[in-house]
């Protein structure tokens, strides 16, 4: 586990690290957010995780003929860039990049590639425009 200068953690965080977990300089990680790495999580440095915020870069496989807590585990790295905001109670799924300067809404499920500088949210989340509406593209 890297934790960069400056960074401010709040009361209730569980940060777990089987893998790697790196947070950049100056991010802030608020109340009770989850952070559990297997494989890999990077996050950039001036990065906001709002409160409640779950990361995650795994999840378990579905074998019908297996109980599910004796599934194997499917990982991939999360990479997260340079000053995202991610909203409270936001999810972020194995496998995911965000790049830099994007924002994740409250309560959105990101299971897919968020570009720089995009705004999404929903569930799953999705392109929004700046005043919270679907864009042309997603219709």
């Amino acid at each position: 586990m890297v934790i960069g200068d400056g960074t401010r953690i709040e009361a209730g965080c569980d940060l777990v690290a089987y893998g790697v977990l790196e947070v950049g300089r100056r991010t802030f990680l608020g109340r009770g957010s989850i952070l559990v790495s297997i494989d890999r999580i990077t996050i950039g440095a001036d990065s906001l995780i709002a409160a409640y915020a779950t990361i995650r870069d795994h999840d378990h496989s579905i074998d019908p003929g297996r109980p599910f807590n004796r599934q194997n585990l499917e990982m991939a790295p999360v990479i997260i860039g340079d000053n995202v905001w991610i909203g409270t109670k936001a999810s972020v799924l194995k496998g995911v990049r965000i790049g830099a300067n994007a924002v994740i809404g409250a309560h959105a499920l990101v299971n897919s590639d968020v570009p720089a500088c995009a705004v999404v949210g929903g569930i799953p989340a999705r392109s929004l425009d700046k005043t919270g509406a679907r864009s042309i593209s997603d219709a």
